[in-house]
């Protein structure tokens, strides 16, 4: 099987089956799935069938090609100065199957009536040759993400029950696979070249395998702010809250169990002077799915802050949430340490309160446990497209005076979903 190189073109996107001519000609058969849902497969896996041509007319052809192809493609729109819409589309892997010349007919002529039949055989990737990602990128990392294989997305998705599944994804981005089975030929023109006579395409979902990544920057993520009496009133201090990234979510095709993780955000509180530390009240937790699009290549990750000026720069980003849990943490107590009390570092990574008057800190543990009823995906960057995932923590707490507004503080933290190798295919 050969490889084509990365093709970035703008125009429309390919649909679940493209046929020229006449649509009864081709059929392709995907051996060992279901009917009711789009075939879904993974890194290492075989996909074999089998294409059927059953020709009306007698076809004169040069060769059959069999393909199994990956396509994106992104559109932005802009009103800046006026309104206008910007897509693109890459094919970023095109295998082919090789066709014995004794798998054909003799003098190239398909007889009407006539039944043929081509196997073939394809294994699912696990990285991209490197010229289906040529643009500029920033590092090797950036690199190295935008090689391995990208999940479908924006596609149909349909679970075993046989309902849409909803895979947070807008309309204005799209990952596809699908096997292309084409009859190639001449047309009846005077030294016309080849050409396609028919061709059919069906549409296949890819969920590769995702191992877990390190941290894009710095692991710790932390925010301070002035806790005050009351609306209009003196400070009672500063409260700073940390949390590093948590182990990620683990999605699997072999089991339909929630994904769930552990998460552990830190507190500390330098009192202004003698204060107690405010009361706990409830922790909101929220799993945030934000896909990011371009119709130019990504040089880095993509972030909230470079994808601000989307129109100009053409680029996307989209966001949706699902809400985890709400625990109650009035329970959790604070410690008190003394300025001659040493504190982990590896616990609360820094600190702006005074080393000569006490603090308090608290750890909250919380079970992440995400519910059903969305397709997700593992976290994946490729040229054009980027899925990533964030948990919000939002911390509400009471002060000795009655407030109109429950103050509260939030942090938002990246997560991983990873994909787990089948056992039977793990390298």
């Amino acid at each position: 099987m050969a490889a084509a190189a990365a093709l970035f073109t703008s125009g429309s996107f390919f649909l679940n089956q493209i046929t020229r001519k006449s649509r009864s000609e081709i059929v392709i058969d995907i051996s060992n799935t279901n009917s009711k849902c789009l075939p879904c497969f993974t890194t290492a896996d075989q996909i074999e069938g089998t294409v059927t041509i059953t020709p009306d007319h007698d076809i004169s052809f040069d060769e059959v090609r069999i393909s199994f192809q990956g396509s994106s493609k992104a559109s932005v729109e802009s009103e800046s100065p006026i309104r206008t819409v910007r897509s693109t589309q890459h094919t970023f892997l095109s295998l082919h199957q090789p066709i014995e010349e004794t798998a054909y007919p003799k003098a190239r002529v398909f007889k009407s009536g006539h039944v043929y039949r081509f196997p073939f055989i394809f294994v699912i990737p696990e990285y991209l040759l490197p010229q289906a990602c040529s643009h500029t990128k920033d590092s090797l990392h950036v690199e190295n993400a935008h090689l391995s294989l990208p999940s479908t997305i924006g596609d149909s998705i349909v679970g075993a029950d046989g309902k849409r599944l909803d895979d947070m994804c807008p309309d204005t981005c799209q990952i596809a696979y699908y096997i292309r089975a084409s009859i190639m030929g001449r047309s009846l023109a005077h030294n016309a070249s080849t050409t396609v006579l028919s061709s059919v395409t069906t549409k296949i979902r890819i969920m590769p395998a995702v191992d877990e990544e390190p941290p894009w920057e710095d692991p710790w993520i932390r925010k301070e702010q002035d806790v005050r009496k009351g609306l209009m009133r003196g400070k009672l201090g500063r409260l700073q809250v940390a949390a590093s990234q948590s182990k990620p979510l683990q999605l699997s095709l072999e089991s339909d169990t929630n994904m769930s993780t552990m998460a552990t955000v830190h507190l500390r509180f330098d009192p202004v002077e003698n204060e107690q530390p405010p009361r706990l009240d409830t922790l909101q937790i929220k799993l945030k799915a934000s896909t990011y699009f371009a119709v130019v290549p990504w040089n880095g990750f993509p972030t909230d802050h470079n994808t601000l000026i989307t129109g100009s720069l053409g680029r996307g980003v989209y966001t949706e949430t699902v809400p985890i849990s709400s625990p109650c943490i009035s329970s959790v107590k604070w410690a008190k340490y003394s300025s001659a009390t040493s504190i982990c570092r590896e616990t609360l990574p820094t600190s702006t309160g005074s080393i000569t008057t006490p603090y308090y800190t608290a750890s909250i543990v919380v079970p992440i446990t995400i519910p059903k009823g969305k397709a997700f995906l593992p976290t994946f960057h490729s040229c054009l497209i980027s899925r990533v995932y964030f948990l919000d923590f939002n911390i509400s707490y009471q002060t000795p005076n009655a407030n109109i507004l429950t103050p509260s503080t939030s942090l938002r933290v990246p997560i991983q979903i990873a994909c787990q190798r089948q056992m039977d295919k793990a390298y």
